[in-house]
């Protein structure tokens, strides 16, 4: 956002004359969350000192759990009556323990018998009137109030594990809905009912919840029926057949808008708030065509009873896999525009995939993670190829591979099998996610696709409705393929760390030589790496050679004998390895040679930043490319190579928002009419990323026009343009604008949060010290009424400044102005 307005203030002083130069605004060190995941920093030297995580003992199989609830909205209570049928694993028991996080427990019975029991507000102990054995199957019923709230803890992964959450219950906030919803990963679905919350354990499940009549309820599997009871009272009952983890039980409680449509004789449910109904098909983008491609790529077709997709407000955490009832925070939901520039494809995906890594086939502990998380990481990339294709998938993989490197350059690294984690928590990080995926893509490159997806299916049927590690993986892959794979799977999945290259290439009169060094540092935990590459030598001619090396050494050679003029080199020459490299800067000619003829994602990127220049024929190709960060990157690096007409027909024409906005920008700098001419074309383009860039250009070269704009837009349809508004107003900020801000900023989502907080912070800062305060007390009454994953983490910090500025400034005040003052201020 900071170089829109840069290149606005640029344009000012090319076009008429003005010296002003660009602000500066402080930043935040950002911890901007993935709409999946988090990072959860932790220190591995501590990590790998911790005791070895054993997979929970089990003692008993839990079969089926049926739940009566109804709640307690004031008190934010669950009222439940529990139900579980459960047998002796193998050995006989005379006590059961669950998992009941601070309930109050009214009764425990077997058979109308009541039964003793012992508990300690995490877990309750019940005492069995006999032995049982495995060959006998118990029935006991708990009746109870949960108390979610009241057993809250905070995690890096997940914002809040309060397991079952009440939003606005009392109906305080007119711009929040009243909900209830549930997030059980990992060990949290236990706040609001008795069960074994392991993930080694699954069960079917019954659920029969009372509501307000006028709102609407989602449980997993099917919804049998719907009773209408006294008191504007309904009772749902919802069933699902088949065995999932306690994890993944859930219910989301709303009032939603529900678009519904069958294919396959699947029932596909997407459930918005009321004002996105139009777009709720949308929203959940491709979801049907996703199911089929999914089943029939792994030869497993969708086994759940239907697919429900959900919006919850203020989640805390992206998106959660719940057994064919997803939730969703509500960043994913927006209007018809957006969703067309920025498409929810990737989360959809993520989730979906779940269905069969994490559901079907449940990771049997949290240091398994990846067994769900890379997966579902790897569904992406699947997704995107399949539907995108090759270079968008690439461009989503390089990008996992970046944070990934970036992570664990910063705070170490860790086996993929964590055995020694601190917390659960902890292992929602980049390993389980980025890295799970990262090494399935190698794996898939070194096996090949037919013996790739030929041992997910086998990995699947062996282990459906199952608990897994990821041995049962390996073993999977070496009953299709033959091979021993315990080399692969022991420095990928158990150990640490990656492959860190030194890279050199010589080109000789008839020869090439490549010169590899491992220089990451060999410990017990991080090995040398054994892995495969395969070169690629690319020949001024056009033609190359892709050659297969094997390294196993700390430092090797490969020499090639060649008689053709060489243009470039690639050591990973199909970017499939998972590694760090350092490479010497080569001349522009190599890189000029990798635009040409290379045809893979990051030698084109390459090359795009390192040619200052390139021949008509290049720019050409280039000019007209399928892929549209390509056709945006020539236009970036290359824009005195396309004429105004050209650039104006780009800009009515192309079809990805991003061309469209560069040609915009690039055309704002050829003449002020020019400029002005095509703003007002971008000002109607479909895609509010180009009416944005319309709006930076009319402010830089006519901003009275741009009043008259900026008034409609806020009036008719503000979220798309709140961080454009607020950008352009910090240039020559206001106090007048404060009523802006506390008007819109707790209607900004994701980044724009960031956005418009910073310059809310700087604005009230110039202000009196009560404008401050009040600017202050404004924005921690958001943080209170927030448990949203972003905004809950900029609205605090957003407090911690102001809270700084106004101390400081108080030290000017005396007596009981400053009291007052002090007491607004919440200083002690």
């Amino acid at each position: 956002m900071l170089n829109h307005i840069a290149s606005a203030l640029t344009l000012i002083c090319l076009l008429s004359g003005c010296t002003k130069k660009a602000f500066d605004l402080s930043q935040y060190d950002q911890q901007l969350l993935d709409t999946v995941f988090v990072t959860a920093p932790r220190d591995i030297n501590v990590s790998k000192n911790n005791p070895y995580r054993t997979t929970t003992q089990r003692t008993i199989d839990l079969l089926h759990t049926n739940l009566e609830l109804s709640f307690d909205w004031e008190a934010e209570a669950v009222i439940g009556e529990a139900t579980l049928d459960l047998a002796p694993l193998f050995y006989p028991i005379e006590e059961v323990m669950l998992d009941a996080k601070g309930f109050d427990i009214h009764s425990i019975s077997m058979n109308s018998k009541a039964l003793e029991y012992d508990y300690d507000g995490l877990q309750v102990t019940i005492f069995l009137d006999r032995k049982y054995t495995k060959a006998e199957t118990l029935t006991i019923a708990i009746t109870y109030t949960a108390h979610p709230s009241a057993t809250e803890q905070n995690s890096t992964a997940i914002t809040s594990n309060k397991g079952l959450f009440f939003i606005d219950p009392k109906g305080i906030y007119p711009d929040k809905p009243t909900q209830i919803w549930t997030q059980g990963e990992t060990e949290y679905n236990s706040k609001w009912f008795p069960t074994v919350d392991k993930p080694n354990e699954r069960c079917s499940q019954e659920v029969y919840v009372t509501v307000p009549d006028t709102l609407v309820t989602l449980s997993n599997g099917k919804l049998i029926s719907s009773k209408t009871l006294e008191n504007g009272m309904r009772q749902d009952y919802w069933k699902q057949e088949l065995p999932h983890a306690p994890y993944l039980f859930m219910l989301a409680i709303g009032d939603y808008a529900v678009v519904e449509e069958v294919k396959d004789d699947i029932l596909y449910q997407y459930m918005v708030y009321p004002e996105y109904e139009p777009y709720a098909k949308e929203v959940f983008n491709h979801t049907p065509e996703m199911v089929q491609f999914f089943g029939e790529m792994l030869g497993y077709p969708y086994p759940w009873d239907k697919y429900s997709q959900v919006i919850a407000s203020d989640y805390v955490s992206g998106a959660m896999e719940n057994t064919s009832a997803v939730i969703f925070g509500e960043f994913v939901q927006n209007d018809g525009r957006t969703l067309v520039d920025e498409p929810n494809d990737k989360i959809v995906a993520h989730e979906l995939f779940h269905h069969w890594f994490g559901d079907l086939v449940t990771c049997e502990s949290w240091s398994n993670l990846t067994m769900n998380e890379g997966f579902a990481n790897y569904g992406e990339y699947l997704w995107l190829e399949h539907k995108y294709g090759s270079y968008e998938a690439e461009k989503h993989r390089v990008e996992e591979l970046q944070s990934y490197l970036t992570t664990v350059l910063t705070n170490g690294s860790h086996d993929l099998i964590d055995f020694h984690y601190g917390n659960k928590e902890d292992m929602f990080d980049v390993h389980s996610y980025n890295k799970g995926g990262l090494v399935l893509h190698m794996l898939r490159n070194k096996l090949g696709d037919a013996a790739f997806f030929a041992g997910l299916n086998l990995y699947l049927k062996d282990n459906a409705f199952s608990s897994v590690e990821a041995h049962d993986l390996r073993l999977a892959y070496e009953e299709i393929t033959g091979l021993d794979l315990n080399p692969f799977f022991n420095q990928w999945y158990f150990a640490s760390g990656q492959p860190m290259l030194d890279v050199e290439y010589e080109v000789l009169d008839q020869s090439i030589v490549i010169k590899v060094e491992q220089g990451q540092a060999i410990t017990k935990d991080v090995p040398l790496f054994h892995f495969d590459v395969r070169p690629i030598i690319y020949y001024q001619d056009g033609s190359s050679d892709t050659l297969h090396w094997t390294i196993d050494k700390s430092v090797d050679s490969l020499v090639y004998n060649t008689s053709k003029e060489v243009g470039a080199l690639v050591f990973d020459g199909t970017h499939d390895l998972l590694a760090g490299f350092e490479e010497a800067p080569q001349s522009q000619d190599w890189y000029a040679t990798l635009l040409k003829y290379s045809t893979e994602y990051q030698d084109i990127k390459l090359g795009f930043d390192n040619v200052p220049e390139l021949d008509q024929s290049t720019i050409a190709k280039y000019k007209i490319h399928p892929f549209h960060e390509f056709r945006m990157l020539a236009l970036a690096h290359y824009p005195d190579y396309y004429s105004t007409t050209e650039l104006e027909e780009i800009l009515l024409s192309d079809k990805h928002f991003s061309v469209r906005k560069k040609a915009l920008e690039t055309l704002a700098f050829r003449s002020k009419d020019i400029a002005l001419r095509n703003a007002t074309v971008g000002m109607g383009d479909a895609s509010y990323n180009v009416q944005s860039e319309a709006m930076y250009i009319l402010y830089a070269l006519n901003p009275s026009d741009l009043e008259g704009i900026i008034d409609s837009v806020l009036l008719t349809n503000p979220l798309p343009y709140l961080a454009v508004v607020s950008d352009i107003k910090s240039v020559n900020p206001s106090l007048e604008d404060l009523p802006f801000y506390r008007t819109y900023v707790n209607q900004a989502i994701n980044q724009d949060v960031y956005y418009c907080l910073t310059d809310y912070i700087k604005l009230s800062k110039t202000a009196s010290l009560q404008e401050a305060v009040t600017s202050l007390e404004h924005i921690r009454a958001l943080s209170e009424a927030s448990s949203d994953t972003y905004k809950t983490y900029f609205y605090q910090k957003a407090v911690d400044e102001l809270k700084e500025h106004c101390i400081a400034k108080l030290k000017d005040y005396k007596g009981n102005e400053k009291d007052e003052l002090l007491s607004r201020v919440q200083v002690p």
